[in-house]
């Protein structure tokens, strides 16, 4: 059974509230996790596009199928991995905005839909979480940033794909306890 919106809401807004609460030893934890996707090579660039990327491709993928609907879906998923690829290589360039969190936060303030609104404040909390460590472990940031769009859209990718996405966080926010935060059991889907 899909969730709601709200239900995928709730999991994002645990996720951050949990993720904002992160001890610094935590943070150092998860970029070891991220070591194969620092540093300014080529190689590191790519992986961090493929990551930042992944969770948006793959369902694209897979509902492609065979023939031309397959080419179509398979066409944008490319695209996707080359927008990613631009915008890793963009951000390598240029520092973070270190008030793009508050710009955020202030036009969640002018949306008049409730859900909306929640929604903009979450990836406010997300990025303002990240911001102390955009600059110097940009992998990492990248990672922690999927992750967490993959648990606003928990049920709209396939359990090995959300596992996937998420593991760099597993061992400091488990998806089960998110989960259990706002009382869904996966079973119970």
């Amino acid at each position: 059974m899909p969730l709601s919106r709200e239900q995928r809401l709730v999991l994002a807004e645990a996720f951050v509230a949990r993720l904002s609460a992160l001890e610094p030893s935590a943070w150092s934890r998860i970029a070891a996790r991220c070591s194969a996707l620092e540093g300014p090579t080529f190689d590191a660039l790519l992986r961090r596009a493929e990551v930042a990327t992944r969770p948006m491709v793959v369902p694209l993928r897979r509902a492609g199928g065979d023939g031309l609907l397959g080419m179509l879906f398979g066409a944008m998923a490319t695209t996707m991995r080359v927008a990613g690829v631009v915008g890793a290589l963009v951000a390598e360039f240029k520092p973070p905005d270190p008030t793009l969190p508050d710009r955020m936060a202030s036009d969640a303030a002018t949306v008049d839909d409730e859900h909306h609104r929640r929604q903009l404040l979450v990836f406010a909390t997300l990025e303002r979480a990240l911001l102390p460590y955009a600059h110097t472990h940009p992998g990492m940031a990248t990672a922690v940033r999927t992750a967490g769009y993959a648990v606003s859209c928990y049920d709209l990718l396939d359990p090995s794909e959300l596992a996937g996405v998420y593991a760099v966080m597993e061992p400091e926010i488990p998806l089960a306890d998110l989960q259990q935060r706002v009382g869904f059991a996966p079973d119970a889907a």
